[in-house]
């Protein structure tokens, strides 16, 4: 079993190895950055699987919950069990054009209380009450810039996650070098869900 200091690892390498193909979204510039969620998943354990096969030979994307209608970003190991569910989200505080958005940022796309809106702090109740998964995690992948860093939004998420999960301690890697003019730096971030409070 890939161990989750491994994988937040090879996720920030994957990031790099995804981007060197120069995916492109939609109408916005050609980079990994401006992709939704959705995409940078399967495109970086596309990646994954083709760099480390004997870690990354059995995945299922958007594996169902068996509790709910909801599915989980991805699960390594072999159905129905699985070694890892993990659920996924990003944090990019700019859009394709470099500008702040007006609409729902990606700090209430971590943070929201409510799960209507299926943030990262909601995600870890969800994944902790699951049966999905023999271990479970969150992953965020965080873009950078130097008037909006995410360490100060990490540390508000390990707090208000601590209130609802037992939260494993973080582990994050580095991405760097990245073709979008906007996108082109980060980290990725993950927390093993030991449980739930007690």
């Amino acid at each position: 079993m890939v161990a989750l200091p491994q994988f937040v690892s090879d996720c920030a390498r994957g990031m790099k190895f995804a981007d060197a193909l120069g995916p492109v979204s939609k109408k916005w510039k050609p980079g990994i950055g401006p992709h939704d969620e959705r995409d940078v998943v399967r495109l970086v354990i596309d990646e994954l699987k083709a760099t480390w096969p004997d870690r990354y030979d059995r995945y299922v994307l958007e594996a169902a919950y068996p509790e709910s209608s909801q599915s989980c970003d991805l699960c390594i190991g072999e159905p129905p069990a699985f070694e890892w569910a993990m659920e996924f989200r990003p944090f990019r505080m700019r859009g394709d054009n470099g500008q702040l958005p007006t609409g729902r940022d990606d700090v209430s796309n971590l943070l929201s209380p409510f799960a209507v809106q299926r943030s990262a702090l909601t995600d870890c109740t969800k994944l902790a009450q699951s049966r999905l998964g023999e271990h479970k995690a969150i992953v965020i992948y965080a873009y950078e810039w130097d008037d909006l860093s995410s360490v100060e939004v990490i540390e508000t998420f390990e707090f208000a996650a601590s209130k609802r999960v037992q939260l494993g301690g973080r582990t994050q890697a580095s991405f760097s070098g990245l073709m979008h003019p906007v996108h082109q730096h980060g980290t990725v971030y993950g927390w093993e869900l030991v449980g739930l409070p007690s």
